[in-house]
């Protein structure tokens, strides 16, 4: 990634933040010309290349498997078990007395991770962190039918967008906020 496109997304996120301050732009017009402290941009672009260093990783180690199956497929098993091997140990997956060791291969799969896990990890300030737990729609409720909204997008299965007026649930006479 270039410095002008992290300078790029700085101007429309400053833009595009919930959060006020002085040094940052409210416009788009005040946005054309203000620049983000240089350290950002650092960040961002200490970011985007260790994205990008991970990406060409994943696609060798693909491209890798991808020539060991087809020599495989063309009946090479020496030479597949001897590529084999060497992938494995550079990549830690056998011990020293030859076995494999399976829970370094588990180690290296990406774990799921819940909103609260991942907000609780990555963000430190405690109001942008409560801000953020409660952007969780997971346990969200139509205050009408109850019923669970599963996409802030989508909006509740009753279709009401949280306005009475659409609410199956409201219209059928539970408008104290009652299950249908």
């Amino acid at each position: 990634m270039h410095q002008d496109r992290c300078v790029q997304i700085a101007r429309e996120a400053a833009v595009a933040c919930g959060e006020r301050h002085s040094y940052m732009p409210a416009t788009d017009l005040l946005a054309e010309t203000w620049q983000p402290h240089r350290w950002v941009v650092d960040a961002m672009l200490l970011a985007a290349n260790e994205a990008e260093t991970q990406r060409d990783q994943f696609r060798n180690g693909n491209t890798t498997l991808l020539g060991l199956l087809m020599k495989l497929h063309a009946g090479e098993h020496s030479q597949v078990l001897r590529d084999a091997d060497t992938i494995l140990r550079s990549a830690g997956l056998v011990r020293a007395d030859g076995t494999l060791d399976w829970d370094a291969l588990e180690a290296r799969r990406p774990k799921q991770q819940t909103w609260a896990e991942a907000v609780n990890e990555c963000v430190t300030d405690p109001e942008a962190r409560a801000r953020l737990l409660a952007m969780d729609d997971s346990k969200a409720r139509c205050e009408f039918c109850k019923r669970e909204i599963v996409s802030a997008v989508e909006g509740p299965p009753c279709g009401s967008l949280q306005t009475a007026e659409r609410c199956d649930a409201y219209r059928a006479g539970a408008t104290d906020g009652g299950s249908q």
